[in-house]
């Protein structure tokens, strides 16, 4: 099973558009569930991300694999990701987690067995979604060996 779980809905209607077709996409490829926390409103400095991310761990099952979409994780290849994801929800369920408008919690980096970045760029927390579900789903047709990825066939990526 795979779950995104992240803080607040995404507002811009274009955007959310994005997410719902895409997670459409993914379901018919693998069990998928989406997990979205409310939105703290900002109360100081990381308030909004502390009270976000007690909602957050609340949500995580205790024997997932957890991993937080942050600026300095790992990055990969749409090849890699697919690989890693392959194994990784061989093992047991993955929980991939992104934050609100002030990012994450140090408690759910604390939890988190891996950090991932989707770039070094800067991106709004409301594309940072767009960019995961695009990026899980291309990860899903390279795995079923579909056209979307460069039209390319079944890729295994590197351990």
């Amino acid at each position: 099973m795979l779950r995104l779980v992240w803080a607040g809905r995404t507002r811009d209607p274009l955007l959310a558009s994005l997410v719902d077709r895409y997670l459409e996409r993914i379901r018919r490829m693998t069990p998928l569930r989406l997990e979205e926390v409310s939105a703290a409103p900002s109360g100081g400095p990381g308030v909004a991300a502390r009270r976000e991310g007690t909602r957050i761990l609340e949500r995580l099952p205790s024997g997932a694999a957890v991993v937080a979409l942050d600026a300095g994780g790992l990055e990969m290849t749409s090849e890699e990701l697919a690989g890693w994801l392959e194994r990784r929800l061989r093992e047991r369920e993955l929980a991939l987690v992104a934050g609100g408008h002030e990012g994450l919690s140090e408690d759910v980096l604390a939890r988190a067995g891996t950090r991932l970045s989707l770039s070094r760029l800067t991106l709004t927390h409301e594309m940072a979604r767009v960019l995961l579900v695009e990026q899980v789903y291309r990860a899903f047709t390279i795995l079923h060996g579909q056209r979307y990825h460069h039209g390319a066939t079944r890729v295994r990526a590197a351990r």
